[in-house]
């Protein structure tokens, strides 16, 4: 690593990723303009630094964003969290019908709508049950406190990047169907209870 990169870091790619998506969007907002990563001159100019460079580049542009640029850092991390939690998967635009299929288009489409309310309904029952689970965390095992903190770390940290559609929440979805399942096993144990 240390050949390659020049230093040892756990990841190249967060300070990065804030810069060129997070850090972007906010001097777009400031500017009354909308991202687009296909011209982003601010991933240009970090991916030609070396990567010792770019962690301290990004940091300095965080600072200097928190500072001067809050208002549109916070609007943007929402805008991000809400665009990366009602949007469906961004890969499907990259498919082919190399096949030439007849109704590719229209399964593309289903396939885009399912993927789009299966993001929204997952996320939503999350948010739910994590907050349950937090708020009621002294009822329950402690394994089941660190998998709703599993989920609300990864839904917060989903506003660093945007335009990612279920890219990043679909990794909480066996997580969500677990804190689903001990939700409806608490609530049978209760409902039995009380029928005695």
């Amino acid at each position: 690593m240390k050949e390659q990169y020049g230093n040892y870091t756990i990841s190249y790619i967060d300070a990065v990723t804030y810069y060129n998506y997070l850090g972007s969007k906010a001097i777009c907002l400031k500017n009354n303009k909308r991202l687009n990563q296909n011209s982003n001159k601010r991933a240009d100019f970090i991916f030609s630094q070396p990567f010792k460079n770019q962690k301290s580049i990004a940091y300095q542009d965080l600072i200097f964003q928190i500072r001067n640029n809050t208002y549109y850092m916070v609007k943007a991390y929402i805008d991000d969290v809400e665009e990366n939690t009602k949007t469906s998967s961004s890969r499907l635009q990259y498919l082919k019908n190399i096949k030439n299929e007849k109704h590719y288009d229209v399964k593309i489409k289903l396939i885009s709508e399912i993927t789009e309310w299966q993001n929204k309904l997952i996320t939503l029952f999350g948010l739910l049950l994590a907050l349950y689970f937090i708020v009621t965390f002294k009822k329950h095992n402690k394994i089941v406190l660190v998998f709703a903190l599993y989920f609300s770390y990864v839904f917060f940290i989903s506003g660093i990047s945007s335009t990612q559609g279920d890219r990043f929440h679909i990794v909480f979805y066996p997580i969500v169907l677990l804190l689903l399942f001990i939700f409806l096993k608490n609530i049978k144990n209760i409902t039995n209870k009380y029928m005695k």
